[in-house]
């Protein structure tokens, strides 16, 4: 039951003599920053990490929630493009991120007193392809929704049931899933893909994706949604084109997570 995760994830944390949350501003570290917060008091800092991967709209979203439930927030600068195997953009791209931020996030957990650092990975993510939970096992970080037996469902539900406002926000990736491995990240690409995507939520498509291969764009969106799109494709086709993007297409599977780990 929903009560008895919430307990098992409370007990987890009560474990801890003080922790670092690893912070994103979606619902799975949402929930658990709240948790700790309420569980540990000021012995749970959250931190964000801002990189160019991050979208801004997704920085605004986790200070505004930090904000609206009262929980400390960091925001440490990282420019993870000096990183040759982030910026190259590999198959193990996420590994090396991932263990830059754990690095980052320890070494801050250490200026606090050798806290624990925990991320919101749960059990929905052990089915999928990500390399930086490798990463992250190997740096140490501590994963409280995986003891606890907590899925993404679970997870929303208890937010739910809260009533915190976030409960069905759509998942968020960082801007380097956009591309195609092998295609390096540029600030000026990542900077495009990102004010594509915005244009896309103007028009009332969201949640939305801009896959990137080479000149050509793949927009993915709710099949629901794909009239709407059509309908404005000629104003779509027209900004996109402005952002430097020189063919803008439509992928009939619509939306969905990870999909440029597909060829893998």
């Amino acid at each position: 039951m929903v009560i008895d995760a919430k307990r098992r994830i409370e007990s987890i944390l009560k474990g801890y003599e003080n922790v670092v949350v690893a912070f994103s501003g979606g619902v799975d570290s949402g929930l658990l920053a709240i948790i700790a917060a309420e569980v540990l008091g000021d012995r749970a800092l959250s931190c964000i990490i801002d990189s160019p991967l991050l979208p801004r709209h997704e920085l605004r979203d986790a200070r505004y929630l930090a904000a609206e439930y009262h929980f400390p927030l960091e925001v440490i600068p990282v420019d993870l493009l000096k990183i040759p195997q982030v910026s190259g953009n590999q198959r193990d791209r996420c590994y090396h991120c991932k263990l830059e931020l754990s690095r980052v996030l320890l070494s801050r957990a250490r200026e606090r007193g050798n806290a624990v650092v925990i991320d919101g990975l749960n059990l929905s993510d052990l089915g999928e392809y990500r390399p930086g939970l490798a990463a992250s096992n190997q740096a140490g970080i501590r994963h409280p929704y995986i003891l606890a037996g907590v899925d993404k469902a679970c997870i929303r539900k208890i937010a739910m049931n809260r009533g915190f406002f976030f409960w069905n926000k759509p998942s968020a990736a960082c801007l380097g899933s956009r591309f195609q491995y092998g295609e390096p990240l540029e600030l000026s690409r990542l900077a495009m893909v990102e004010d594509a995507e915005e244009i896309l939520a103007q028009a009332g498509l969201f949640p939305a994706r801009v896959r990137c291969h080479g000149p050509l764009a793949r927009i993915e969106v709710d099949v629901d949604d794909f009239p709407k799109a059509v309908a404005i494709h000629e104003t779509l086709v027209r900004r996109m084109n402005a952002l430097g993007i020189l063919y803008v297409t439509l992928d009939l599977k619509g939306l969905r997570s990870g999909s440029m780990d597909e060829s893998l």
